[in-house]
Parts: structure tokens; C-alpha cells; sequence
């Protein structure tokens, strides 16, 4: 599954085999997961195994916390863009048609951002940015409006609470215009909160509902296929998730997977069956996959134990077999990004490991070479680096087609010698005596008897 930012415009259509994750970016303090429709798996070249070339390193803003995919000058290829905790700006690289990137532009976002969400905030048909910036004194969500071109205008700060941590794009009221749910945590309280889009770039606040406890990671999806936006997050360490009815109101809090201890969580379509599922990473640095029934009704997998640490996780197919495949970031020095293939059925083989940077805490996919399989891009915290991995998959050997037998032609049959018709036999004339020899006749018939001639 591709990760791209498809600007979130108008009332979505009736109800898809996918979920509405095509209409927006999804971002959790980074974390993209955006699929044009699910099932988003379409098989090119199967491959024997995972395989990337040795990952190419740019550096960018220290301490990058947030990652997402999109375009950003409308050329069609994909550029990058880090949220920098510690440099406090964002990075933006953008893509070469070669599947390189330009060296990082910083750009001024706001006081330790830690979230980033592109949409086209002002309907002008360029891509925006939302930054959650998780700084409790000058932190809030900051907008910058883009030109079209790679940059963008100077930050405004739209009204928030608390330091925000995670940042989401949808049109959650409908409306055509594009909204924000940010999840922010203060002291002891975090909320999530929707700010509503004028459609100018602009944003009002909207609905907030809090309780005690950390708020993060907030994803955005249709989780019980009514065709509006919910939203799952981070709470503590449980998987919530609140459902949206179209008017850009969330619903009340529900237990997406007890006895899950969460870090992250992130959305897709993990088994191939067209519903919305979830991703978290756990505290015993491994993955869970929340598998969706299709009303929000979540059932745990096994933990997938990674080995270490792991950052943010992300749903996609990088072995070309149309089947999602699961990518999770592994902390460590060097740090590795784990690719978990996926079986189809919801099970997935052993994690097969690529270096990827210092610390490696993000992980998105996109075809940044454009030559049709999914690559990966990871954030390196320690290192201020994003590690950009492209895939090498290799199909495997098509098993030779066995020639079919040839098929003897049956032989000709002569056809048979054409028939002579029988000539038609002509009817004898009747003869009738001459005259004279008639008279003759009467005169012996007379003479000797014989009747009446």
C-alpha cells in the first residue's frame, strides 16, 4: 500500500470497497497511513523475499519526531517533509524522478514540532501543512499555507489546548472544506479536539472531549463503514477510537483492544478485506494487528515480536504479492527497520531486518522512483537523518508452462466419385397400321372370324 496525500475535498461517495483513508493524510505525530482504496494491493512482481537497496541517508532538522509523504510542488513525485523536536523546524526534501531527494530546506514551524499533516487547507489545490508543535508554553497546532512550489507562507497558529503532540487531515463535518484533529496531553489531562476548517486556511475550534491520562498518536479512518471519518488514538497506553457521524462531532470513547499496552498506532488495511484495520506498537517492543469485523469491533492479534524497541509501524505491500505487509522501525544504534511479509490471512512470516539510520522512531511508504514498488523512508532521531530504502524486489522464477501435445490432424477423407445419372428411358410409340393395310385387316377378320374390326 503506497502512502500519498490526495488533497480531503467534499462529501465522500457511497460506500467503497475501501476504506476513506484515500481522501485524507493521516499523521500521528508522523505517522502516515493513507491508502487510495483498500484492497490497495494490486500483485506486480512477486518477490522471493523483502529486499531494498542500502539505504541512502539525508540529513534534516535534529531530533526528527514526524514524517509524512506527499507532493508539494505538483510535479507528481513524492517529497518528504520531518518535523524536528529539537531544531524546532520542519525539513522539507523534495523527490527527483530518479527516487533521490534534494537537500532538506528548513522551514519555520513552531516550537518542538512533533506532527505534521499535509491537505489543502485553503482550497487552492497546493498542498498545506498542520504542525502539532508539543511544547506546553508556545506550543499549539501552526498552519502553513503552501505555494505551490515546495514553500510555503509564514506559520499561523490556529486556537488549541494543551501541547499538541499529533496532527490529522480530514473533512470530518463534510463540508468540502478540510479539517484537524489534533491530540494534545497537559499535566495529567489529554483531549482530542477537532478544529474546523472556513475553508480559507483558517480554523475554529470544535469538538473536545478529554479525561486524565496522555493523549497521542491520532489516526483517522471509517471504522464501522458508515462513510464518515472516525478517529483512533493513544490513550495512556490503550487503543481508543471515537466515532464521527458527518457533522464534525466525535462519539463517545471505545475500547478498541483491551489488555494491548500501546505506544503508537497507526490504520490500514492489514488483512486485505476492505475494513480499516489497526496497527500499534507495544511495550514490549513488539506489533499488534487490531483486525476489524467491519463496525469497530477490534479483535488482537498475537504480538509480533520485533526483538527491540520499536517506533512507529506502517501497512503496505513492498514484496509485490497484493498482500499487505507490516514495516515497524526498530530502535538501536544502528538502528533497523523490521518488514513483516504478509500471508493474506491476516498471519504474517518472520521479520526479515534493513539498516535504517540512528534510532529509527518512523516509517512511510511510497514509490519514489515512480517504477511501481512501494519503498520506505525512516526517520533517524538520534542521527537527524531520513533513510530513504528503494526497493529491489526480486520476482520469483514463473514456473516454466509445460507445452501442451501436439494434436495428430485426422486425415483427409476422399470424397466419394460423383454418380452418373441413369439416362431417362424413352416411351415406345404406339404403332398404328396404314390405312390401306387396316382395310386388309377387316376383309380377313371377316373371311375368318375375329370380331368387329
Amino acid at each position: 500500500m503506497t502512502t500519498s496525500h490526495l488533497p480531503p475535498s467534499g462529501r465522500p461517495g457511497p460506500r467503497r470497497a475501501a476504506s476513506l483513508l484515500a481522501a485524507i493524510a493521516l499523521t500521528s505525530g508522523g505517522l502516515v497511513a493513507a491508502t487510495a482504496t483498500a484492497p490497495a494491493y494490486a500483485a506486480t512482481a512477486r518477490c522471493t523475499a523483502p529486499g531494498f537497496a542500502a539505504a541512502a541517508d539525508y540529513s534534516v532538522g535534529a531530533g526528527p519526531k514526524a514524517l509524512t509523504v506527499t507532493d508539494l510542488n505538483g510535479d507528481g513525485r513524492r517529497d518528504i517533509v520531518t518535523a524536528g523536536y529539537g531544531a524546532g523546524s520542519l525539513s522539507v526534501l523534495l523527490g527527483r524522478a530518479d527516487g533521490t531527494f534534494q537537500a532538506a530546506a528548513g522551514v519555520v514551524a513552531g516550537a518542538n514540532p512533533s506532527g505534521v499533516a499535509p491537505g489543502d487547507f485553503n482550497g487552492d489545490g497546493d498542498t498545506d501543512l498542520a504542525v502539532a508543535n508539543d511544547n506546553a508554553i508556545t506550543g499549539g497546532v501552526s498552519v502553513l499555507i503552501g505555494n505551490g512550489d515546495g514553500t510555503f507562507r509564514p506559520a499561523v497558529s490556529a486556537l488549541t489546548s494543551g501541547a499538541p503532540n499529533g496532527v490529522v487531515a480530514g473533512d470530518m463535518d463534510e463540508d468540502g472544506d478540510a479539517d484537524l484533529v489534533y491530540a494534545a496531553t497537559s499535566g495529567l489531562m489529554g483531549h482530542i479536539q477537532v478544529l474546523t476548517g472556513t475553508g480559507d486556511g483558517t480554523f475554529t475550534r470544535g469538538s473536545l472531549q478529554g479525561t486524565m491520562g496522555t493523549h497521542l498518536s491520532p489516526v483517522a479512518g471509517d471504522f464501522n463503514g458508515d462513510d464518515h471519518l472516525d478517529v483512533a488514538f493513544v490513550k495512556g497506553n490503550a487503543v481508543q477510537v471515537m466515532l464521527g457521524g458527518g457533522n464534525g462531532a466525535l462519539g463517545s470513547r471505545l475500547d478498541a483492544a483491551p489488555g494491548v499496552s500501546a505506544t503508537q498506532v497507526t490504520a490500514g488495511d492489514a488483512d486485505g478485506d476492505g475494513d480499516t484495520d489497526l496497527v500499534a506498537t507495544t511495550l514490549d517492543g513488539g506489533v499488534s494487528v487490531l483486525f476489524n469485523s467491519g463496525n469497530a469491533a477490534f479483535t488482537a492479534s498475537g504480538v509480533h515480536v520485533t526483538g527491540v524497541p520499536a517506533g512507529s509501524p506502517a501497512v503496505g505491500d513492498v514484496t509485490g504479492e497484493g498482500r499487505p505487509d507490516l514495516m515497524v522501525a526498530e530502535t538501536g544504534m544502528p538502528g533497523t527497520v523490521s518488514v513483516l511479509p504478509g500471508n493474506g490471512d491476516g498471519t504474517f512470516g518472520a521479520a526479515v531486518r534493513f539498516a535504517a539510520g540512528g534510532d529509527p522512531a518512523r516509517t512511510v511508504t511510497g514509490d519514489f522512483n515512480r517504477d511501481g514498488r512501494t519503498d520506505l523512508a525512516v526517520t533517524g532521531y538520534t542521527s537527524g537523518t531520513v533513510s530513504v530504502l528503494l526497493n529491489t524486489c526480486v520476482p520469483a522464477a514463473t514456473p516454466a508452462v509445460k507445452p501442451k501435445p501436439t494434436v495428430k490432424p485426422k486425415p483427409t477423407v476422399k470424397p466419394k466419385p460423383t454418380v452418373k445419372p441413369k439416362p431417362t428411358v424413352k416411351p415406345k410409340a404406339k404403332v398404328e397400321p396404314a390405312p390401306e393395310a387396316r382395310k386388309k385387316l377387316k376383309k380377313l377378320k371377316k373371311k375368318y372370324g375375329g370380331g368387329a374390326a
